[in-house]
């Protein structure tokens, strides 16, 4: 009798461990996860997509937050987004933590290092100021997670985005991966090794990185999003209620549910949002909606963003490496970003403490460059995603890197 309680315990610990499951990021941004499996029912019922060359107005779209806050100057909605010109932005994040991966077994801890890396380009084919009608190419969205039993070997962003493991300097270019990328695969043994040797690593070091844990294992992944386009109508009006994205068009590929309400919580103004007054003072600060922070979260999360963060205008920098002209300084000082996704099978709630700098373009009036770093916990039910397989105990570190550059139109 007294081995049925420790059964019974044993029994319900090991049914509700193959359910937990833990996530992250920015495109942000994990901590304890458990994952529900959906029900059968609903596992049968095929997929509601919005097919090539169709339009969803706002209205069709349930349980949208609300749209961003109005930029009150038209000058100011023209100058951060030009009619004609393309905006190319680059998000690399990565997410370290200690944690338990299933694919290791029940109780196997391992250092899981997550990297997502999100191109965008970002046409803006109509901007009155007051209605922006942008086409948007998700040219390349791929997360990349490697799970290894060394506490050491860590994923960082070292420069131009590569990543770097701590401790042993391997490098591992993403930009070097499109034949990794497809499906979810899983690499590991021999075969991993080469893979890192192809990436351009040195052999010495792979060799060391294999022999100290030759049972790493590698998981890489593109997301649904990557190569579509879509077509966003968005609208400022100050004066009314009708702001926010008002419809999106499916140019190429199918959109999901979840992709067409993420788009709709799309915040197309956000840098003229994140610095509202380009004449604030060094030394102001003020406060910035997460909604408006979207951009700089993992895409493959198709979440929304909410909470607050306060910035502060440091002193202006005098050129950036590789650009002239003069940029403002935005610090992140406090606050949070929580975050939320709207799936009728699925839900995610967390948070993510940033902090960090961005520079601001005072004569091209859009955000350059730019880093965030902090800590943040996320608790997640019924998703495919990265690491929904992980669950750690403690926050884990998280870093984003943006960037944006444009090109103009040709002359004509």
């Amino acid at each position: 009798m007294q081995d049925g309680p420790k059964a019974k315990s044993t029994v319900f610990w090991l049914t509700a461990a193959a359910g937990v499951a833990g996530l992250l990021t920015i495109g942000f941004l994990v901590g304890s996860f458990f994952n529900k499996p959906a029900k059968p029912e609903e596992e049968d019922k095929p997929p509601v997509v919005t097919p090539v060359g169709t339009t969803v107005e706002r209205k069709e779209v349930p349980n949208l937050p609300p749209p961003p806050k109005p930029v009150p100057e038209e000058i100011r909605v023209r100058e951060s987004l030009k009619e004609g010109r393309t905006y190319i932005t680059t998000t690399r994040g990565t997410v370290v933590m200690r944690a338990t991966d299933k694919d290791w077994g029940l109780t196997s801890v391992c250092t899981v290092n997550y990297h997502f890396t999100a191109t965008i380009e970002r046409t803006i084919e109509k901007n009155d100021g007051l209605e922006i009608t942008e086409l948007r190419y998700f040219k390349e969205v791929k997360s990349l997670k490697l799970d290894t039993t060394l506490q050491s070997a860590r994923l960082d962003l070292g420069p131009a985005g590569d990543l770097l493991i701590g401790g042993m300097s391997l490098l591992i270019n993403p930009a070097a991966t499109p034949l990794l990328f497809g499906a979810k695969k899983k690499v590991e043994g021999s075969e991993l090794s080469g893979v890192l040797k192809a990436l351009g690593a040195e052999s010495a070091l792979v060799n060391r990185f294999m022999a100290s844990d030759p049972s790493a294992k590698m998981f890489t992944s593109a997301a649904s999003l990557q190569g579509k386009k879509v077509r966003l109508v968005y609208r400022n009006d100050p004066d009314g209620t009708g702001r926010g994205v008002r419809s999106v068009t499916a140019v190429e590929g199918e959109m999901t549910e979840d992709e067409r309400a993420f788009h709709m919580a799309s915040s197309v103004l956000s840098d003229a949002l994140i610095f509202p007054n380009t004449g604030l003072l060094i030394g102001d600060s003020w406060p910035v909606d997460g909604s408006d922070l979207i951009g700089l979260m993992d895409p493959t999360l198709l979440a929304h963003t909410k909470g607050t963060v306060q910035f502060e205008r440091g002193p202006d920098q005098a050129g950036l490496p590789g650009k002239a002209g003069r940029f403002a300084t935005l610090k992140a000082t406090s606050g949070e970003i929580t975050f939320h996704q709207f799936d009728a099978k699925a839900e995610q709630f967390g948070h993510f403490r940033p902090t960090g700098t961005l520079y601001y373009s005072l004569t091209d009036d859009y955000i350059v460059k730019g880093t965030l770093k902090g800590s943040g916990r996320m608790t997640v039910r019924s998703r495919d995603h990265m690491l929904f397989e992980a669950r750690t105990d403690r926050e884990p570190e998280i870093q984003v890197d943006y960037q944006c550059t444009f090109r103009d139109p040709p002359a004509k």
